[in-house]
């Protein structure tokens, strides 16, 4: 029996009951903030009862937490899905929950709705899976569309006008109501509506003074037992050109801190530990009056992560007081400053070393270093060039001990970045054999993305990978044998680059910016140039501020 703490559990009477999944462990999504918000603002919505559940391999018959019902008992089936992986763990939900696995067999049921990170960058691998999907940040549109699907299903409406209505909100993208054409090569050359000629799907944002995703529910099966996590901002400025923070979720918004206080007053007494989220904490304007708030509250605090440059300015004497940072994680990406200038991440090397000795002052004894392998033009010495950092990173902590993460770059949808090819497996293996010996016998951890292949093709594949996700769903096989029964060509996927006129399966999505704006930054990087931060409302570069 799960333990918890502040679930929510409301009569259905006439209520709209809706079911959130998080296609993975209990463990792992009640440890991702997005289930603990769309939870609670779906429940304090008068006319609708929120329920959740999760996924467990093997599971033949998935139940709700709450009141243990069927999943066909549910008006809707709302799929947060926050990794493409997830895909596969989606699939085997729709199954197991004896519902019709394609939207266009379902006639009657549920409605099955998808939102996340992984569906606002590219819904179209699940798309012929899902009725509805989410594109952008959910928050705003949760009353709308839990009100049109209230009352259209009072008025016993066929299904295909509830999907209508739903296609008339900013955001909401209908998988069935757009046709893709291909050439004979397999290549898109149209992405159309069936009933509106040129209609593109705009990414939603909601405003940062309205909403805050905080904990509501507490347990100690979660990676963060008992710890109250709190997102103080959305969105990252630096616009790495990987990275989808950088461009999916532009322009970058903080929370208001008196929101934050608010939020915190009110935590239950045995909740002692707060996780500060944002993809730049560091950059939080009023980060140091949240600390000193937090630990007024005899609370302790941890950050998600920090930039090594915005470290240097701060006086960590100050911080080590107000908060309990046994942990950091510092992103380098790259062991020299050119490869960083491609990726416009503007670190170096004297800052990243100046920011591990202040660390080391303040006490810290774990620091978790992230790094990219495949970066364009990367070298064999420039994986020396990483082992290089790490030795003399680690020489600067004395205490401390060091883990390295390496990551193969995978070109995400809506960055610069997404006209490259993924690095070859062969080198990609050869340069980990580097970096495995160069650390051989000197106490640092290794973590790598050994599923980066699985990742790359769901990331970047259109809605003809149904078949290839139900084959992973049906057979024990590894990636590399689907890839063979189902003739997935790899080299189109993985290892070509995009031409700059290509149309990409997602390309239906406005985010705000224009493609020419992401190639004209694709052009910078390989040129090595750097692209200022962004300022909003100052800065008018890629336009979404105009908007």
């Amino acid at each position: 029996m799960i333990k918890e703490t502040g679930f929510i559990k409301k009569e259905w009477g006439a209520r709209l009951p809706v079911l959130l999944v998080y296609p993975d462990t209990y463990r792992t999504g009640m440890s991702n903030l997005a289930v603990h918000t769309i939870y609670e603002l779906l429940n304090k919505i008068d006319n609708v009862t929120c329920e959740r559940c999760f996924w467990r391999k093997g599971d033949k018959n998935p139940l709700s937490i709450e009141s243990k019902r069927q999943v066909s008992d549910f008006s809707i089936i709302a799929f947060s899905v926050s990794f493409e992986s997830d895909y596969i763990n989606l699939v085997d939900f729709i199954k197991a929950s004896r519902i019709e696995l394609y939207s266009s067999d379902r006639r009657h049921g549920p409605l099955v709705i998808a939102g996340g990170a992984a569906i606002t960058l590219n819904p179209e691998p699940v798309s012929e899976f899902i009725d509805a999907c989410i594109i952008g940040e959910a928050e705003g549109l949760l009353d709308s569309v839990a009100e049109i699907v209230y009352h259209d299903m009072r008025n016993r409406l066929d299904r295909i006008d509830i999907l209508r209505e739903l296609d008339e909100l900013e955001g909401v993208y209908i998988p069935s109501f757009y046709n893709v054409t291909r050439d004979t090569n397999g290549n898109i050359i149209g992405i159309n509506h069936k009933y509106k000629t040129g209609k593109m799907v705009k990414r939603h944002f909601s405003p940062p003074s309205k909403f805050l995703s905080s904990t509501v529910i507490y347990t100690n099966d979660t990676t963060f037992s008992n710890m109250h996590l709190i997102e103080v901002s959305k969105g990252c400025g630096y616009r790495c050109r990987f990275c989808i923070s950088g461009y999916a979720y532009l322009p970058p918004r903080h929370k208001d801190i008196n929101m934050l206080k608010n939020n915190l007053k009110a935590l239950p007494g045995h909740v002692k530990r707060i996780g500060i989220i944002s993809p730049m904490v560091t950059e939080y304007p009023d980060l140091n009056e949240l600390l000193a708030y937090i630990h007024k509250l005899g609370l302790r605090a941890s950050m998600s992560s920090m930039r090594a440059d915005a470290l240097n300015g701060q006086d960590m004497n100050g911080i080590e007081l107000q908060y309990d940072q046994m942990s950091v994680a510092i992103a380098p990406e790259a062991g020299n400053y050119r490869l960083r200038k491609i990726i416009n991440k503007s670190l170096t090397d004297e800052q990243i070393i100046k920011a591990v000795e202040l660390l080391d002052k303040a006490g810290v004894k774990i620091l978790k270093l992230y790094f990219l392998i495949g970066i364009p033009s990367e070298t064999d010495q420039d994986i020396f060039d990483i082992i290089n950092m790490v030795l003399l990173l680690k020489s600067k902590l004395r205490y401390g001990k060091i883990s390295v993460s390496i990551n193969p770059l995978i070109p995400k949808p809506h960055t610069p970045f997404q006209w490259l090819p993924v690095i070859n497996g062969t080198v990609l293996r050869h340069r980990l054999d580097i970096i495995k010996s160069g650390f051989k016998g000197k106490g640092i951890r290794i973590e790598w993305e050994k599923h980066y292949m699985l990742q790359a093709i769901l990331s970047r594949g259109g809605r003809e990978l149904s078949k290839f996700l139900i084959h992973l769903s049906e057979h024990d096989t590894s990636v590399s044998m689907t890839i063979k029964d189902t003739a997935i060509d790899p080299d189109y996927y993985l290892y070509r680059k995009r031409d700059r006129h290509e149309i990409f399966p997602w390309d239906f999505i406005d985010y705000g910016f224009t493609k020419g704006f992401l190639y004209k930054e694709y052009e910078l990087g390989m040129k090595g140039i750097l692209t200022p931060k962004c300022k909003p409302d100052v800065c008018k570069l890629c336009g979404i501020c105009n908007t």
